[in-house]
Parts: C-alpha cells; structure tokens; sequence
C-alpha cells in the first residue's frame, strides 16, 4: 500500500493535489480525514472533480452515509458508481424492503465483498422469495456495461 501511495502522489502534480483536497473539504472532510483516506485508497487523486461529485452525491443523498463515513471507507469512492455502487445498493434496498435483510450490514462491506460473494449471499439465496432481484440487479449492472 505505501508504494501504491508513493507512485499516486509522484504522479500528481501539487495543484491536482490542492484541488482535490478542497473538493473534498467541499463534501465536509477535514484535511486530517482527507490525508487517511489518501492513505487507503490512493486511487481518489485519479477520479475527475464530476465522477467524485456524483459518488459522493449517491452515498450521501441515496444511501444515507455522512461524508466522514466515506472519508473512512474511501475505497467506496473508487467502486464504480453505475455496475457496483447504485446496482448493489437498490439490490440490498429491495431485500431489505421484502423484509428478508434480517441483519444489519455495512455499505463498505456490501461493496467491497467479491462480486461471487454479493451474488449467492444476497442475489442467489433470495430467488425464491424474489424471483425479480436476479433481473433486476444483472439488468443494472448491464446497463452500466454498455
């Protein structure tokens, strides 16, 4: 992980640098939440100011997160918002809607599990129940494909 951060910042020039850090103070992160995310998931430097804008709007205003909550799970903000994110999160809301999300899960470990793991813990075991979540989630995910 130190070599990855090493090379991210290498590449970054300063001023890609201060913008970044003021778009996320933007979202309501401290310089210090800034910095350990940084730490975490390098990859933030390289998303563009709108991909960031857009994420950031999914997991606040969609999902329900506080701008520290994705300061501290950053590798949330470099999952891809239309075949990880958004597909993931209405999978899991449709569940939870049926009455059949009986535990709480966390939103970083809903995204950050294997796509093989997602599927049979909350697509594949639910098919009986809900027949529609299969199509519903791998037509989203195909959309974002293509």
């Amino acid at each position: 992980m130190f070599a990855w951060v090493l090379q991210t910042l290498q590449a970054c020039s300063n001023a890609r640098f201060a913008a970044k850090l003021e778009l996320m103070r933007s979202f309501g992160w401290s310089e210090s939440e800034f910095l350990t995310a940084l730490c975490k998931a390098p990859g933030i430097l390289d998303e563009t100011k709108k991909v960031m804008e857009r994420k950031m709007e999914f997991l606040v205003k969609e999902a329900g997160c506080t701008p520290s909550y994705a300061a501290r799970y950053p590798v949330l903000l470099i999952c891809s918002l239309d075949k990880r994110l958004i597909p993931r999160y209405r999978a899991v809301e449709i569940l939870k809607s049926k009455g059949l999300r009986t535990r709480k899960w966390q939103l970083s470990r809903i995204m950050c599990v294997s796509e093989k793991d997602f599927f049979e813990k909350f697509i594949l075991c639910h098919k009986e129940k809900v027949p529609e979540l299969h199509e519903i989630f791998t037509a989203g995910c195909k959309r974002a494909a293509s």
